[in-house]
């Protein structure tokens, strides 16, 4: 969403809490419909990747590279890199650590 900061008692720094933003609307990027990724090629080989299997769709976070399957193939492989367990964290800490960053940021995904 666009926001613009509505007040100026806020503190520099601290406004991303502030609750006096008035919402201007969704931004809005185009996408190929998931029905439509069949016809390219680059995208077909990408789709068992990045469809969320739970709910028979791409996620609009993944959707917004289908202009561009190369940068769609290197978020995907950069979210797998950055999630994949190591030495130090496992899976399912890095998860955690996504969950609780996604939640202070507000973000759903």
């Amino acid at each position: 969403m666009l926001f613009r900061h509505v007040s100026d008692h806020c503190e520099i720094g601290n406004t991303h809490k502030c609750e006096c933003y008035k919402v201007l609307g969704m931004a809005w990027i185009e996408v190929v419909p998931d029905e439509k990724w069949s016809d390219d090629a680059a995208l077909e080989s990408l789709y068992g990747r990045v469809v969320d299997k739970n709910h028979g769709r791409v996620d609009y976070i993944m959707s917004i590279h289908s202009l561009n399957p190369r940068a769609l193939a290197a978020h995907d492989g950069l979210y797998r890199s950055a999630m994949a367990g190591t030495a130090n964290l496992r899976k399912a800490e890095r998860e955690l650590i996504a969950l609780v960053v996604s939640l202070e940021n507000e973000c759903h995904y």
